[in-house]
């Protein structure tokens, strides 16, 4: 049975755009204290240039009057994606990339009191209908984010971090010709390639199947692989602090909620104040927490951060992490902990304990002796 889908509306008018220039102020600013280019405080907007480019187009969906969800689409015509994007999507790994017709999918928000209905997916169809000759919908995402962008259609693929204020985001895509793909995760969008493409095409999916694949990406997101990854990486070291007392097959529950990914030297990470819940686990590396010119701890192979966040009651970053050398995360996402606490309670008691005991052995070094 076919899903109700929401109503999306494509906006034509300034006013449509405005409403959802003020939509983006109260997510982005107001709800998850985001650093991003555009922000107008007196208007409580936030819009930029690319906004109103002719090859940009936005869909929403309302209820009650108020924008309730919203998506930016910037349509790249062949031969013709700017520089600097194809540089930070790494899009040299698309062979042919040059003749195809893109797009960006990005601005992508919902209102909280919208969760649980359809709405991004119903925006994503509508983003899927709006011109058959677009290949390749690209965009990125928070490392937390990116199993649920997965049940949506994309795939993470072999690119490099992207990189803003808030920290990294990982490159994702949507192959509009991959139908298998598509309904192997059964993603909004599925139906409408099927009617367009049929059973899809398949040189194009052998073409760009290099890009997905688990050994060769810095990405990993396949629970097995996930979990072979965490075994060899864990083998011959002290198990980390956060998995003490856990058997094997609390290990690989966790590991089918989690995802590994690579981040470069130099890169951030997270940001102090930035609203989102996910801890991660460091497999290799060195990395720092800090506060503006003031380094709070260096981390290396088998600690973790992120676990204020985590208990937070906002979700709210307690510093800034930053990766000193080439290295590689576990993201574990609230989630995980929430199934594990559904199915073993004793299992996600013992994390939670850890998680404690790692919270207060930093509390105890961060204060000042005499305090």
């Amino acid at each position: 049975m076919e899903p109700i889908w929401e109503t999306v509306r494509r906006a034509t008018s300034l006013e449509q755009r405005e409403a959802i220039y003020r939509f983006r102020y109260e997510v982005y600013v107001v709800e998850l204290n985001r650093l991003i280019g555009g922000v107008d405080h007196a208007r409580k907007m936030v819009v930029d240039e690319t906004d109103e480019d002719p090859l940009t187009v936005h869909f929403f969906v309302e209820a009650d009057g108020f924008v309730i969800g919203a998506m930016r689409v910037v349509i790249w015509e062949p031969g013709h994606i700017p520089i600097y994007e194809h540089a930070k999507a790494s899009l040299e790994g698309f062979a042919g990339i040059e003749r195809m017709k893109c797009c960006y999918l990005g601005r992508l928000m919902l209102r909280p009191s919208a969760r649980g209905r359809l709405v991004v997916p119903s925006i994503l169809r509508a983003a899927f209908a709006l011109d058959d000759d677009i290949e390749l919908s690209f965009g990125s995402c928070r490392p937390g984010l990116v199993a649920h962008y997965e049940r949506l259609g994309f795939r993470g693929y072999a690119g490099r971090p992207v990189q803003d204020l808030d920290g990294l985001s990982l490159p994702i895509v949507i192959v509009h010709r991959d139908v298998a793909a598509l309904e192997r995760v059964s993603a909004p969008m599925a139906s409408l390639a099927r009617g367009r493409f049929g059973a899809g095409d398949k040189e194009v999916a052998s073409r760009l199947a290099p890009l997905f694949r688990q050994e060769a990406t810095p990405l990993v997101t396949d629970a097995a692989r996930v979990w072979l990854d965490l075994q060899a990486e864990l083998a011959d070291r002290a198990t980390p602090a956060v998995f003490e007392g856990l058997g094997e097959a609390v290990l690989e529950r966790l590991a089918s909620f989690s995802l590994i990914f690579d981040v470069p030297a130099g890169e951030l990470v997270t940001r102090e104040g930035h609203i989102e819940r996910e801890m991660f686990l460091i497999l290799s590396g060195v990395f720092e927490a800090f506060s503006g010119d003031r380094v709070h701890a260096r981390m290396t192979d088998g600690e973790s951060f992120g676990e204020v966040a985590f208990f937070h009651q906002r979700g709210a970053r307690s510093a800034s992490v930053r990766a000193v050398t080439d290295g590689r995360l576990v993201c574990l996402r609230r989630s995980a902990i929430a199934e594990l606490g559904r199915v073993d309670p004793e299992a996600a008691q013992t994390l939670l304990f850890n998680l404690g005991r790692i919270l207060s052995n930093r509390v105890v070094k961060l204060t000042p002796r005499g305090a």
